[in-house]
């Protein structure tokens, strides 16, 4: 296992440092580990992180375009990382066949129609977020944004509003999601075998006295402990969701229940709502930091935006087939995500011997094509946040590589995209905010979600009313693409 990384030494060659050091760079700053390997081997090198398998990386555009479009018979997930969150079973850790039935039964949820339905939902719970910012007070817009996200799928999951009495299944939530990006995590994700640690932080499928005795020890740990109790809920809320479907309700659990009817696996899905109920929070407030430091930073881009939504929507609250009329609210987000995306690499693993970009790989190989490379490549200024780039380009499956790609993309990707665009929307619509710190913009290191160091700080200049403010002067209806950086 601890000799893994010491295979298939015919591989591009990559970083000499020792193996050691290269997992904890790699698991502690992604982001620095990747783009200094990159700058000092080129477009394709391999790591070496102690105990974890070699891993090519890749940041040309026809190397990921082969990597994304291969099945998932052939390439399978690199994400064992996120076992000791998500679980053995969760979508984004299945192959093949397994894979195939999980994006099966969650996909039809996540159409566009049943997405767009939950518009209002969302806005409801963007109001009540955006009510509780104090106006005249610095603050982190970090914090409220993943009150806000986790607000949001838990209403759209289960239909739990804001006073439930489910709110320590948020506490836990939070938690897990904070402590599933710790070093430790990050590499007790990367060395150990993901059933076994699965069974270990669950207390689950095991059979050893040594594994349950570890199974106790784990249990001693705060976020272990989130990470049952979190189960525990689900479980109920599934049992007592099951019960109630007579009555009605259209969230998305009940939706998946009457059509899976008797044939859902409970425990086999728990991996799938806690991967749900951590993706559709975390990695959307994330974006939405990110965003709202752009924004911020960049006040022209931020009056031009506003007087696009003032314009088109007159004050009054959005409907999910307005954001068609609002083509520099999507210029923004998406040169938000192409300057800055929340994840370094795309994680993937050969299942048989294969060949990428003319480069054999073996089986058991990693394969990482590198997410910010790619999406600066062949951009005139690719370090400059500038939405009008998007003037005459409509955004391509391929510059959102933060969702992931091919057979793998986000199940969630429109979901996300519909809250941040509300989110954004509301926010302007309803307060007027400006920077709030002197310190320059920089990624938090990280070997997981990239955030910006020190959140979102920001200020509440004052609150709108719902009545649109002045167009800002000289800018025509759609400036969508004419607006400086």
């Amino acid at each position: 296992m601890f000799g893994a990384h010491l295979a298939h030494r015919s591989l591009p060659p990559g970083p000499n440092t020792p193996a050691a050091i290269q997992l904890w760079q790699w698991l502690t700053d992604g982001r620095a580990f990747y783009s200094a390997g990159h700058q000092r081997w080129g477009d394709v090198f391999t790591i070496r992180p102690l105990g974890c398998r070699p891993t090519v990386c890749f940041a040309t555009p026809r190397a990921a375009q082969q990597i994304l479009a291969a099945p998932t018979e052939v390439l399978g997930h690199g994400n064992e990382v996120a076992a000791i969150a998500v679980g053995q079973h969760s979508v984004i850790l299945a192959n093949g066949t397994a894979h195939k039935a999980a994006r099966k039964r969650l996909r039809p949820f996540f159409q566009r129609k049943k997405i767009e339905a939950l518009s209002p939902l969302m806005i409801e719970a963007i109001d009540e977020s955006i009510a509780t910012m104090p106006a005249r007070v610095p603050m982190n817009f970090t914090p409220v944004a993943r009150e806000l996200t986790l607000h949001v799928i838990c209403r759209a999951l289960f239909g739990m509003d804001r006073v439930s009495a489910h709110e320590s299944l948020f506490d836990d939530l939070a938690l897990l999601a904070e402590n599933a990006q710790s070093p430790a995590s990050l590499v007790s994700g990367a060395i150990l075998p993901t059933q076994l640690l699965s069974g270990w932080v669950r207390g689950q499928g095991l059979h050893r006295r040594r594994d349950r005795g570890a199974a106790r020890i784990a249990g001693m740990f705060p976020v272990v402990q989130s990470i049952r109790h979190i189960g525990e809920v689900l479980l109920a809320q599934l049992e007592r969701r099951r019960e109630t479907l007579d009555d009605g309700g259209e969230d998305l659990l009940a939706q998946i229940l009457r059509r899976a009817g008797s044939d859902l696996d409970d425990r086999l899905f728990l991996d799938d709502l806690i991967t749900l109920l951590l993706a559709g929070h975390d990695t959307t407030a994330v974006t939405l930091s990110w965003l709202i430091q752009h924004l911020t930073r960049h006040p022209t881009t931020m009056a031009v935006l506003q007087a696009e939504i003032d314009a088109q929507l007159d004050g009054r609250a959005p409907r999910a087939d307005d954001l068609a009329r609002l083509p520099y609210l999507d210029a923004v987000v998406t040169e938000s995500m192409r300057l800055e995306p929340i994840v370094p690499a795309i994680a993937r693993v050969a299942l048989q011997d294969t060949e990428i970009d003319g480069v054999p790989i073996p089986r058991g190989v990693g394969i990482n094509p590198l997410v910010r490379p790619l999406l600066h490549h062949d951009w005139p200024d690719p370090s400059v946040f500038n939405p009008g780039r998007w003037a005459d380009r409509k955004p391509r499956p391929q510059d959102r590589l933060a969702f992931g790609g091919g057979y793998r993309r986000c199940v969630g990707m429109g979901f996300a995209l519909l809250e941040i665009k509300l989110t954004l929307i509301r926010l302007l619509q309803r307060t007027d905010i400006a920077l709030g710190t002197d310190e320059p913009l920089r990624p938090a290191p990280s070997g997981a979600i990239i955030s910006p160091a020190g959140g979102a700080p920001m200020v509440v200049l004052s609150t709108r009313s719902t009545q649109p403010a002045p167009i800002f002067p000289g800018v025509d209806t759609h400036p969508a693409m004419k607006c400086p950086a």
